[in-house]
């Protein structure tokens, strides 16, 4: 065996790329390989059937799993020498199958040291039993470091949440997840959230970050990331818990938050960040609310942000309704450029996203502007997914302007016309462009809009369609058959530029290699030329000087 392959370090990358199979026998390798072998084998567990088959044998049995025989003494000794190398637990119903209430109730009463995972940073927790749910309580303990936590909706997590309280003093992420409005539980929360010192990063479902809670975080001194979940992925929640959102600080609050998501309406976020101890700090943004906004309401928040966070670099406002509970107004004004132009200010600003459910007043020279004032943009979606079908204004003539003026940009969404009507010739092709993101945008000359976009992206760029963000609005608007229909019609079209558009992207390149290499080629013979002209003419001066020293009177002629 090569001594590399002994070097524990590189054999853990090895295992970590493999399957359990191919761990399982590495075990029995060498002493080398079996040590690290059995650490990669049981870094993750998945399930608690898996983890107590190493405590004794266990079977399926209808809908649930359980011992085939009584746990005996022997049987910690031999669990507790895989068990310390256990670091992350999953427990989640599988298949719907669950364990014995009787049979946890047997490993909790016949365990022999208080923690059975000593080592355990991660855990998972992820059942709809309330059996499973409290049992796991035993996995708690002062270095676990990382605890994603779904409540069951029979479960009233009160004691839950104390025993964190208790046992995780170092724990550093919590994600919640629930089913049920936060106001059923807030209050104990807000009573375990302060005591978790360490806190680092906070995750929690949409509709759920409300003024209380807020407040509890507003006191952690590490707290970094506050995010609560896209709307589109929320289980259940009520926006009447988040407003109005007005968190009570005092001095010295969110020392060291960097990152926050949150579903707050403009106005209160707005009143939230002109308060005195807001956090200054902040670095990306995220708001998003169902809320209708206006465009003045949209101005004015984006001047509160300006105003309280100059360091920002990432924002994002996203602005829609739900479909399924509210009627779109579609004579409200469009969010036009002037709402829009305070990211301009922004000295720090390198990523930019607006969603609203109608398409932004926005022209070709608002965007060439606003290419020509931010050089480092990296990240820009205009919103390109609204669902008021009305006609974009922005055509390929932005992505021109953006292509010149944003070297660095890798992300684009926009929502255009892609008219072939006077198509600008691109000044230069995008450097770095790694999604282009056209959402609904009409589309009726399928040809014209791809050989135009494969002349101005790189290969490597993907092209994005249809409605991502705005799912919980299409679904609602979706029983609206031309509605339907018309976003049918127009990802056809699209994805027809879709399968076609590498291929052409590929062919403009070896064009333009081609044509490199006959300039190179050109350039070449250009310089040769003007060397055998700088050599005649050398020639040229000698024979003159010859010509003129033989008609010297000096000169002896043989």
């Amino acid at each position: 065996m090569h001594r590399a392959l002994t070097i524990p370090e590189l054999l853990e990358i090895i295992f970590s790329s493999t399957d359990e199979v191919t761990n399982a026998r590495a075990v029995g390798v060498c002493k080398a390989w079996s040590g690290v072998a059995r650490d990669t084998l049981w870094r993750d567990v998945r399930g608690l059937h898996r983890l107590f088959s190493l405590l004794t044998p266990v079977m399926r049995i209808s809908s649930q799993y359980e011992f085939q025989r009584p746990i005996r003494p022997g049987d910690w000794t031999e669990f507790n020498t895989l068990a310390s190398r256990v670091k992350h637990l999953t427990v989640e119903d599988l298949y719907y199958y669950k364990f014995r209430e009787s049979d946890l109730g047997k490993v909790a009463t016949t365990r022999p040291s208080f923690h059975i995972l000593p080592n355990l940073t991660q855990l998972t927790l992820k059942t709809s039993n309330e059996c499973q749910f409290w049992f796991s309580v035993i996995f708690l303990h002062q270095d676990l470091h990382r605890l994603v936590l779904q409540i069951p909706n029979t479960v009233v997590p009160r004691d839950f949440f104390t025993e964190v309280s208790l046992r995780c003093a170092k724990l550093c992420y919590l994600e919640l997840g629930m089913s049920i409005p936060v106001r059923k539980i807030e209050a104990e929360l807000t009573d375990m959230l302060p005591t978790l010192r360490n806190l680092k990063q906070v995750v929690m479902p949409c509709y759920t970050i409300s003024s209380s809670i807020m407040t509890a975080l507003s006191c952690l001194p590490n707290l970094g990331i506050v995010k609560s979940q896209c709307f589109e992925d929320r289980e259940c929640g009520d926006p009447v818990d988040v407003q109005p959102f007005s968190p009570v600080l005092q001095e010295g609050a969110f020392p060291s938050l960097r990152r926050l998501t949150c579903d707050a309406i403009l106005s209160d976020m707005s009143s939230f960040l002109a308060s005195k101890f807001a956090p200054v700090n902040l670095t990306s943004l995220c708001q998003q609310t169902a809320s209708v906004e206006t465009a003045l309401s949209v101005s004015e928040s984006l001047a509160a942000i300006y105003h309280t966070c100059p360091r920002l670099k990432f924002l994002s406002l996203y602005l829609t309704v739900d479909g399924r509970t509210q009627t779109l107004n579609e004579n409200s004004d469009s969010i036009s450029f002037k709402e829009v132009c305070h990211i301009l200010d922004f000295p720090h600003l390198v990523s930019f996203e607006l969603t609203h459910y109608r398409p932004l007043d926005i022209t070709d020279d608002d965007i060439d502007r606003l290419a020509k004032n931010w050089p480092s943009l990296e990240s820009l979606n205009l919103n390109s997914e609204p669902v008021v079908l009305d006609n974009p204004k922005i055509t390929f003539a932005s992505l021109a302007s953006l292509a010149q003026h944003c070297p660095n940009l890798c992300h684009l969404g926009l929502f255009l016309n892609p008219s072939p009507d006077d198509l600008p010739k691109p000044a230069v092709p995008f450097r770095t462009l790694k999604s282009l993101d056209v959402g609904t945008s009409p589309i009726q000359y399928q040809e014209h809009a791809a050989l135009y976009l494969s002349e101005i992206c790189p290969l490597s760029c993907t092209l994005e369609i249809g409605i991502k963000s705005n799912l919980v609005l299409k679904n609602g608007l979706m029983r609206n058959a031309d509605f339907n229909s018309e976003i049918r019609r127009r990802q056809v079209g699209w994805e027809r530029v879709q399968a076609n558009l590498p291929v052409l992207t590929m062919l403009r390149r070896e064009e333009r290699e081609r044509s490199q290499d006959l300039e190179r080629t050109v350039h070449d013979l250009g310089r040769e030329t003007q060397d055998l002209r700088m050599r005649m003419k050398i020639l040229e001066n000698l024979l003159e000087d010859f010509r003129t020293l033989q008609k010297s009177p000096g000169c002896i002629n043989k």
